[in-house]
């Protein structure tokens, strides 16, 4: 009886806890245990997945997108995904008035109550809060006669998910002191940080980043997407043991998905 009681614990734990996966490049995707699925610069048929034009078509029931910045391979297969389902995108008050006036998104897709800024929060559902925080990095968008427009400041994202875990995507940043603020106000649970060096962080601002944010596990994104995206994950580890980080690092591979810890 104690036996069948444990796996039922298990596999309840299971159930209650959020999930996420890989794409490549820093494309996420995070289902709660509400079931509330959640793309975050969802740039899912890139270069290296070699299953993502099949995953794009299977998307039909994605309901939030959060786009960090307006950059094509952040905003992504974004515009196929809103064909094939219903979902809302969430995004910077600039970067979302872009895709609306610029790239002629759809009103409905693109509410003013799911725009925000830097230290904004928003409460998309019971479940799931949302703070914006600040990200170190342009971002443009180019319309359909190659002209660039700018979309104001790049953005991360706390997720918060209740009763489970709380996700910082930190968007295209570099290190910032402001990443010291964070666990003052909040126990991050999942840092996702780019790694890939030249347009970003590389392994060793990311791996000093990850300590001060004092975050229990990470993941490491942005990287061996193309050549110029230098850095490794290989390299981000050594330099996470060089500053005695003690947490879980993840090492998914494509389209892998896995509960978090």
């Amino acid at each position: 009886m104690l036996r069948h009681f444990s796996l039922f614990f298990i596999l309840v734990s299971l159930v209650s806890c959020s999930n996420i996966r890989w794409f490549g490049h820093s494309s996420i995707e995070i289902i709660t245990p509400n079931g509330t699925k959640i793309l975050i610069d969802p740039w899912i048929n890139n270069p290296k997945n070699p299953n993502g034009k099949t995953i794009l078509t299977s998307l039909h029931d994605t309901h939030y997108i959060l786009l960090s910045h307006g950059h094509g391979d952040h905003i992504g297969d974004t515009r196929d995904i809103l064909s094939n389902s219903n979902a809302k995108i969430i995004t910077s008050y600039s970067l979302g008035n872009h895709l609306l006036s610029i790239l002629k998104y759809p009103k409905d897709r693109v509410l003013q109550k799911n725009l925000g800024d830097v230290g904004g929060e928003i409460q998309i559902t019971p479940e799931i809060k949302i703070t914006f925080t600040q990200a170190i990095h342009s971002s443009e968008i180019i319309d359909t006669k190659g002209i660039l427009h700018n979309t104001g400041p790049s953005v991360g994202f706390i997720i918060e998910i209740k009763n489970d875990k709380t996700v910082y995507f930190s968007g295209d940043t570099d290190l910032m002191f402001d990443m010291k603020l964070i666990p003052l106000f909040h126990k991050i649970d999942l840092f996702i940080v780019c790694i890939g060096n030249q347009f970003t962080m590389g392994p060793k601002r990311a791996a000093l980043a990850t300590n001060m944010i004092k975050a229990s596990s990470v993941l490491p994104v942005h990287w061996g997407t193309y050549p110029l995206l230098t850095g490794t994950p290989q390299q981000f580890k050594t330099y996470l043991d060089q500053f005695s980080f003690t947490g879980h690092v993840y090492q998914l591979d494509m389209n892998q998905r896995v509960h978090l810890k």
